[in-house]
């Protein structure tokens, strides 16, 4: 009996390993780093949905739990002992004792479960880098490394776990840049649509798709970008205003509209006794956001067309201040675009250190939390301690130094250059085809 493996050969070995290593290594990060508080309070909202009748609505923060409530449903369904949720991940603040995570079977299991969508992302994420940069003419062996750079690169591992929701809707954002690639802006909407009730940040490309249409006088892709928008919210907010118009104020203080996936997009700050506008942030966020749509939506730029997409996320992380759970969308775009020019390697190494050093600035004490965790996972040993109290050390070091100034100054710089890169492409296209 013959088996045929012909359709092996449509992929690379060596992308094959890279794939599965990268995983093996997600997966393993993934179990090992139970310990993000922004996780554990999803986990928990999703729990206390799952055990209330009806529909319940948390302004922004609304979609997310019902995943987690529908992964809490699917452990509950498994044939195995299951131990009361608030019981297996604890903090010192709820009363825990160290290592504050028992790896037992059933332990580990349910943080696989509930961090499955996560991982299943991060592989629909390697696979649309790998689509999109061989479709665009990079190299193999560059599309190679831009996939490992991706699933291997510490950077992206901590940032996925950070809360384990944003990776979902950068999975959408990423296949919409795809979809804008080939021209099918009706798919693409709906899938940044999805994306911006996941997270808001995602509705910034919306935009730069209608503009982009209207300015190629596109009529079948205006229409394309801007009926889904209407398919979806006229209703919705019909629905809202109707049947649940308690929850419409939902959406104006926290949970809604006063968090920092809504307001960091603009520039702006969170503060204890409200919210603070710096108009030095608020201009230069805004000013890239209306140069970059200018020049890349002319109507004779065909080229790139992801960086429709792209290009807002790349100048949101370059100008906002970047919440750290909402760094991994410009660093997603980032490994993209880096892949496509000159010095990927370099950048890469570069775009990951600045990355770093700048959410060490943000929440250093968050990531390595003293005595507790070092990148989210337990302190089970004398080397853990070590490395979590180096990280604080680097992190107290960092801020007294007065070193913050210089590692955003660092970080906007790469991200800058990957967008004068997208940017100074189209002008390319546009000379020579004036020729």
């Amino acid at each position: 009996m013959r088996i045929n493996f012909a359709f092996l050969r449509r992929f690379d070995l060596r992308l094959v390993i890279v794939f599965a290593v990268g995983m093996v290594v997600r997966i393993a990060y993934a179990v090992a780093a139970p310990l993000s508080p922004d996780w554990q309070t999803w986990y928990s909202i999703g729990i206390y949905f799952y055990s209330q009748p009806g529909l319940t609505i948390a302004g922004t923060y609304t979609i997310p739990p019902y995943i987690f409530a529908a992964l809490y449903a699917i452990w509950l369904r498994l044939p195995i002992s299951h131990p009361y949720p608030g019981s297996i991940v604890t903090f010192p603040s709820q009363g825990g004792m160290p290592p504050y995570f028992q790896p037992t079977p059933d332990a580990i299991l349910f943080v696989l479960i509930m961090k499955l969508p996560v991982l299943i992302a991060d592989a629909v994420i390697a696979i649309l880098f790998y689509k999109m940069l061989l479709d665009s003419g990079v190299s193999k062996n560059r599309t190679y490394f831009a996939v490992a750079a991706w699933l291997l690169n510490p950077l992206t591992l901590v940032l996925g776990n950070v809360n384990d929701v944003d990776t979902i809707p950068l999975m959408l954002v990423v296949f919409s840049a795809f979809l804008v690639e080939k021209k099918r802006y009706g798919l693409a909407t709906f899938s940044l649509i999805a994306a911006g009730l996941m997270r808001l940040l995602a509705f910034i490309a919306l935009p730069y798709l209608i503009v982009k249409t209207a300015r190629a006088r596109d009529w079948a892709g205006i229409l394309s970008t801007t009926v889904p928008i209407a398919a979806v919210f006229i209703p919705l907010l019909s629905w809202l205003a109707l049947f649940r118009p308690d929850a419409i104020a939902l959406f104006q203080g926290r949970p809604g509209l006063y968090v920092p996936e809504a307001l960091d997009v603009f520039g702006s700050v969170l503060q204890m006794r409200g919210t603070e506008y710096p108009e030095n942030a608020i201009a230069l966020t805004t000013l890239a956001y209306i140069l970059i749509l200018a020049l890349i939506t002319r109507r004779s730029s065909e080229s790139r067309l992801g960086g429709l997409v792209s290009a807002p996320f790349l100048a949101y992380t370059a100008f906002s201040w970047v919440w750290p759970s909402m760094l991994i969308y410009g660093i997603a775009f980032g490994l993209i675009e880096i892949a496509r020019g000159k010095g990927y390697r370099t950048l890469t190494v570069l775009i990951t250190l600045a990355g770093f050093l700048w959410i060490l600035v943000q929440e250093g004490g968050y990531i390595c939390k003293e005595n507790v965790s070092f990148l989210f996972i337990p302190l089970y040993n004398a080397t853990l301690q070590g490395l979590s109290n180096q990280c604080l050390n680097l992190y107290a070091l960092v801020l007294n130094g007065g070193l913050s100034v210089p590692i955003r100054g660092v970080f906007s710089a790469v991200i800058a250059l990957l967008i004068i890169r997208l940017v100074s492409h189209t002008t390319d296209v546009r000379a020579n085809t004036c020729r």
